[in-house]
């Protein structure tokens, strides 16, 4: 069985839908979505520049969480993942200190460094992995664009690598913010272990279920595309370029542990 972490409804599809597809159907594998980021915010909403700027850019109310929610488990479905979990932890923009403080108020601060009053780094190190007993591989953002929950799970993955030795851990990278090829230098930059790519070969029916998926997420088009149209055209060139101009492909990156005292973003 293969888990995959999506830091909030939409990643996994985006950076790997097609990979999820096609080990279901080609492979006959069994794929598991779990998103972390998908709880419902608090009621009253924190008051702050980036809630206030999504929630209008996504123009589904003032609790959307239950929407994406659903436009995930749509996706999920699209790409017959064996299933979808959701968990009750909310999207960094509504997350608040013992105070009540936003903990990351504006776009700045949800693409900067981990807050050290966050309470989720240490929750998930005492979160047990969903089918743990049946887990062959577990798929993780890279961390591309550093955005705080894709940190968070990124380092949760690491984790993981190092207690199971014998599950395969992958890091894909995390799209629309791969698209730019510094931004992935950059999170190479975050290991301090060697880091083996594998690029995994996609039929073009594969592609066609990813891109029918992503058009589900209906909220988030807009975020980064004016249409559908510049959406699937965007995508499949990202994908022809890492796959050299030759092959739609999706790429995922394993860390390398070198010896017991190797530690990422440490030096």
């Amino acid at each position: 069985m293969r888990l995959f972490l999506s830091p909030h409804p939409d990643d996994v599809p985006l950076s790997c839908g097609a990979t999820v597809y096609h080990l279901r159907e080609s492979q006959g594998e069994a794929c598991v979505i779990l998103t972390l980021m998908s709880g419902d915010p608090p009621d009253p909403l924190p008051d702050t520049p980036i809630v206030r700027e999504l929630h209008a850019r996504w123009a589904i109310g003032d609790h959307p969480a239950a929407l994406r929610r659903e436009e995930d488990e749509q996706a999920a479905l699209v790409l017959s993942a064996k299933t979808i979990i959701h968990t009750r932890v909310t999207d960094c923009i509504y997350r608040t200190s013992a105070k009540g403080e936003p903990l990351y108020p504006d776009g700045a601060s949800i693409f900067g460094t981990i807050h050290p009053d966050d309470p989720l780094p240490l929750a998930l190190i005492a979160t047990p992995l969903p089918y743990l007993d049946q887990l062959t591989h577990l798929y993780a953002p890279l961390g591309v664009g550093n955005h705080v929950d894709h940190q968070i799970v990124r380092d949760w993955a690491l984790q993981l690598a190092r207690q199971h030795p014998t599950l395969e851990v992958w890091f894909y990278e995390d799209y629309p913010y791969s698209e730019q090829e510094s931004a992935v230098e950059t999170a190479h930059k975050f290991y301090r272990t060697s880091l083996t790519p594998m690029l995994q070969p996609l039929r073009e029916m594969d592609v066609l279920i990813k891109l029918t998926a992503l058009q589900h997420y209906r909220s988030q088009i807009s975020s980064f595309w004016s249409s559908i149209e510049e959406m699937d055209q965007k995508i499949q060139a990202y994908m022809r370029r890492v796959g050299g101009q030759q092959q739609l492909m999706e790429r995922f990156w394993r860390v390398q542990f070198d010896n017991s005292k190797d530690r990422e973003g440490e030096s």
